[in-house]
This record gives structure tokens, sequence and C-alpha cells, in this order.
């Protein structure tokens, strides 16, 4: 996971179409919050607005065709899926409890709360959404989510490198929060490992050249070596934290 850098303007249709909207679901709540809260009714949310292509499109440029959570490269048999940070229907406290009704259907069409991720990682977070103090919770738009510490990483809020470095392929974690968004996103998963892996074999293979001139190794292989290691640590480039963190591993000799 690394930081994403969100553009600061977002999408026209999110200030028009998206701003009507949520003005319209802040009303419906008001008019009948016992009834939203107990979720028997419930919001419809337009995904032609959220997820509209120009939305979509921007978040796809900042996050470099990446995954905002697991980093794998969005490709030709996946698309990826417009993700709500603080889930827009309904929350789940953790796995196994009862889902929270209404979710942050105020937020829904703000840009702030939009990313994009891989179908995997999308399900399974779905409506889990913890917080460090559960007291904080917001649970109606005249409540602030300023008082919230969310317990996953928000790529677009912070840098996850705080809570979250590799040790080779494998993720580790540096704070509880950075755990807890592991383990909650998956992102030990082992198709995703295997991913990681694989990835990293190449690399060795290239760092190798780099340190181990001799005469089969010309200067100039090792200079298209070192080149493209500097590529592969870029923030476009797939699974770029762990080979950062691979690559600042071999310098301190470990």
């Amino acid at each position: 996971m690394i930081r994403v850098e969100r553009p600061a303007q977002a999408p026209e249709i999110l200030h028009g179409d998206g701003q009507h909207e949520a003005n319209r679901n802040r009303e419906r709540y008001d008019e009948d919050a016992e009834r939203y809260r107990a979720g028997t009714t419930r919001f419809d949310f337009d995904r032609d607005i959220y997820a509209h292509p120009s939305v979509k499109s921007a978040l796809l440029a900042a996050q470099h065709r990446k995954c905002c959570y697991c980093e794998s490269k969005f490709r030709g048999t996946s698309y990826g899926a417009v993700e709500h940070f603080r889930p827009k229907g309904a929350v789940r406290r953790r796995h196994g409890t009862l889902l929270l009704y209404p979710g942050y259907y105020w937020l829904a069409y703000e840009w702030e709360n939009l990313l994009v991720s891989c179908e995997v990682c999308n399900t399974r977070k779905g409506t889990l959404f913890p917080l460090v103090d559960e007291s904080t919770r917001a649970r109606s738009h005249r409540d602030s989510v300023d008082e919230e510490t969310p317990v996953f990483i928000d790529p677009a809020n912070e840098d996850p490198a705080v809570h979250i470095q590799f040790r080779r392929a494998e993720v580790v974690h540096l704070t509880d929060r950075g755990l807890q968004t592991i383990k909650g996103l998956g992102l030990r998963r082992s198709e995703l490992e295997s991913a990681r892996e694989e990835h990293l074999e190449l690399l060795k293979a290239l760092y190798a050249v780099t340190v181990e001139l001799d005469d089969e190794v010309t200067p100039a292989s090792v200079d298209a070596a070192r080149a493209l290691l500097n590529v592969k640590i870029r923030p476009e480039a797939e699974f770029s934290a762990m080979v950062r963190d691979f690559l600042d591993a071999q310098a301190d000799g470990l």
C-alpha cells in the first residue's frame, strides 16, 4: 500500500448531481430517522454518479491504475471497483457482528471518501469499518467524522508506510492499525503473496546484476538493471512499496 495523492478538485458530477443526491438523502433521514436506524428503510445510491467515468478515471490516474490497498495493477481482466472508504449503506464493526444501519450515507458522493480497489479487496472490506474508539462513530449527517479514528489505513489521508512494511514479499505490521488492515483486507491472501513473490524473484535477479559485476556482465548491463530497478520503485509500478522496502533492506545489509 502506498500514499494516494487524490486531486484536490473533485469531478464536476460530484459537485452537481452528487451534491443534489446527498442533500436528498439527508432530508430523507431527517423525515424518518428511526426507520433508517432500524434498517427497515434504506437508501438507494446512484452508481452512475459516484462511479461515473469521470470519477473513476480521475481516481485511477491518482492511483497509477493500481488497487488502493494491495497495489495490484488493473489489467484487461479487471476494471476495479469504486470503493467507499467509509461504507455508504451499512457498517459492520468486525467480522461476525450485526450490521449497523445506516452507513455513511451522506458521504456516498463525497470525493474524499472515494477510491478504486480490486474486486477482491473490495469484497473483503465490504461493510467492515471498525474504529479505534466505537463511541466516536458518526451515525448521521449531523455528526462529525473528524472525531473518528478508523482502524483501517486510509491511503489518501495518511502514509501507509508508518503502519505497514514488507520483509521481502511478506507484508508486516508496524502498528496495531497496520495489523488490522492487513487482516481485514486480506493482504496476506495466498494469491496475492504468490504474485508478490513472483514479482520479487525477478527483481532479485536484477539486483544481483548491479552488485555482482564480473566478466560476463558489462557496465551497460549494470546501468540497464539499475535503471529498471528505479522504475520499479516509482509510484506507478506494481507492488512498489514492497520493492522499495526490499531495496532499502539490501542497502542496509539486511
